[in-house]
């Protein structure tokens, strides 16, 4: 045998030991990779004009893809579709998605017999990453069973949608269940479609594998977390131009962190693709025609327009406030005559109390920058409630 040989042969092994024990780390030191399981819901509406989805249970995916249609019109939920999600990458645990006839995570509507609520949204409206029941847009219609007005909450949230899409939804689909309220979640990314997680699919013949699965997982979020959105409404130069007027007006200084105005200010910079671009007057001015969209579709259908904003965690966390995209919300929102609930402030407010009685109130509110774990879901859910009972009509 050459020395050639001897040494590839070497090297091939020294590499299949270091991949093997890479691979045995992975399992030993972090949770199982997230699986999605699929199939056509068993039991879909006797009256539903859409037919089933056509997935099967064995198919596994390393996001709920299957679950979403990505339409001409923008990224839905597949109708009458159940999807059961192993080992959630952010709660680490299994949680269950199924669709009705009108592509929504919730029941199948029935005749309305009391004050009916929908409502739109993204990631934090869909809340995939906990139980139905412990949404928060379920746990407002819970809330309301004990008052005197008990509500129906309908969820239309679609994951990684931006504003143009929860519009298109209402006009689609929302008109149709005949809403007393439109409750739109807004988030401060809302400009257009999230860059959310696009997932690479791994191999099929490395599926068995933690590390691969991991490692396909890693390079996805690089490739999505700071780059223009796949299916971008807004062109990349167009963006960049906001993001150069956008650091004049809020000058980045020093490491990004919520730490320092000029930190939180270089945060909105590298993550202007994202939740930064809320800060841009560009931005504010792109989604001002669809406020104004959804304010004549109240006039024109006879329904409560109501916005909610939800914060970065950054905002919840830093010693100063640096709320511009909630108070450009509220500008339009008043210009509109339309109710706002905030929930920077109660979020800031319980983080403080939290703070001070020794507590970590980032991991017990939530999962990332913007998804809430089941308390802080609930915390939600009982400010939206008492805002929605305090601002529908009789």
């Amino acid at each position: 045998m050459s020395s050639l040989l001897r040494n590839v042969l070497l090297a091939l092994a020294a590499l299949v030991f270091s991949v093997a024990a890479l691979e045995l780390g992975v399992r030993i030191a972090l949770p199982p990779p997230q699986v999605v399981e699929l199939a056509a819901d068993s039991a879909p509406a006797a009256d539903s004009a859409l037919a089933p989805a056509e997935v099967e249970l064995s198919e596994r995916v390393d996001e709920p893809a299957g679950i979403f249609l990505e339409t001409p019109a923008g990224r839905r939920l597949r109708p009458n579709t159940r999807a059961v999600v192993k080992n959630h990458y952010l709660c680490q645990c299994t949680t269950e998605i199924r669709t009705n006839s009108l592509g929504y995570r919730n029941r199948e509507l029935a005749p309305k017999t009391r004050p009916r609520v929908l409502v739109l949204g993204d990631s934090i409206t869909f809340a995939d990453y906990v139980p139905e029941e412990q949404s928060w847009v379920r746990r407002v219609e819970a809330l309301s069973e004990a008052t005197p007005r008990p509500l129906e909450t309908v969820n239309a949230g679609v994951w990684a949608i931006g504003l143009a899409d929860e519009v298109g939804i209402l006009l689609e689909t929302g008109l149709r269940t005949e809403p007393d309220a439109v409750l739109l979640g807004w988030y401060l990314n809302d400009v257009q479609p999230s860059p959310g997680l696009r997932m690479l699919r791994v191999p099929p013949s490395l599926e068995w594998s933690w590390l691969a699965r991991y490692v396909f997982r890693g390079v996805s979020v690089l490739r999505t977390r700071f780059s223009v959105p796949a299916g971008s409404a807004v062109p990349h130069e167009t963006l960049q131009a906001w993001r150069e007027r956008t650091a004049e007006r809020f000058p980045p200084a020093g490491r990004a962190s919520h730490a320092t105005v000029g930190g939180f200010n270089q945060l909105i910079q590298e993550l202007f693709f994202d939740w930064g671009s809320a800060w841009s007057d560009d931005a504010w001015a792109h989604m001002r025609p669809y406020f104004r969209e959804l304010r004549r579709q109240a006039e024109l259908h006879d329904f409560q327009l109501l916005v909610l904003a939800f914060p970065v965690i950054d905002q919840i966390q830093a010693d100063f406030v640096h709320d511009y995209p909630q108070q450009q919300l509220r500008r339009v929102a008043e210009e509109l005559d339309v109710p706002m609930l905030d929930l920077l402030p109660p979020l800031r407010a319980a983080h403080a109390e939290w703070v001070a009685a020794g507590r970590d109130p980032a991991r017990r509110l939530y999962y990332d920058w913007c998804h809430q774990t089941p308390l802080g879901n609930e915390l939600i859910a009982g400010w939206v409630h008492d805002f929605l009972q305090q601002q529908l009509r009789d």
